[in-house]
């Protein structure tokens, strides 16, 4: 099987607020937040899609040694 085009990716991450601004900096724009959910999804211009799932808080606690 040929891959031939990526539609979006899902990366859960730790700081979601400083994930999206690092994607702001490459051209990247956010295009969706969901607070309730924490999911928010950043869209370049070339068309590359990334959905952000911010960790939970008991996630970023354990991983802090909190």
């Amino acid at each position: 099987m040929q891959i031939k085009r990526l539609d979006h990716i899902g990366l859960r991450v730790m700081h979601v607020e400083r994930v999206m601004e690092f994607y702001q900096a490459l051209g990247f724009m956010v295009i969706r937040k969901d607070e309730k959910e924490r999911v928010f999804v950043v869209k370049h211009p070339s068309g590359i899609e990334i959905n952000l799932m911010d960790s939970p808080k008991q996630v970023r606690m354990h991983c802090n040694g909190v």
